[in-house]
């Protein structure tokens, strides 16, 4: 199970950087095609744990452990 206070999200204009125990990792157009737009707007969890992408080009949301709504 995902702690999410192990793994910390940021959005910038060049795509959305994770901060994963001391690992950065940033998810792009390049490597990461479903994500709508390099430029992140907004990110928010929910109360199933979704996280929820806002990006210039529309809404995502990614749960690793499956999404649930």
């Amino acid at each position: 199970m995902t702690n999410l206070f192990e793994t910390r999200w940021f959005g910038t204009n060049h795509g959305l950087a994770r901060l994963q125990d001391t690992t950065w990792t940033l998810f792009n157009r390049n490597n990461t095609p479903a994500l709508g737009s390099d430029s992140i707007t907004a990110l928010a969890y929910d109360s199933r744990k979704n996280l929820w992408i806002w990006t210039a080009n529309g809404v995502m949301v990614y749960n690793p452990e499956g999404t649930e709504f």
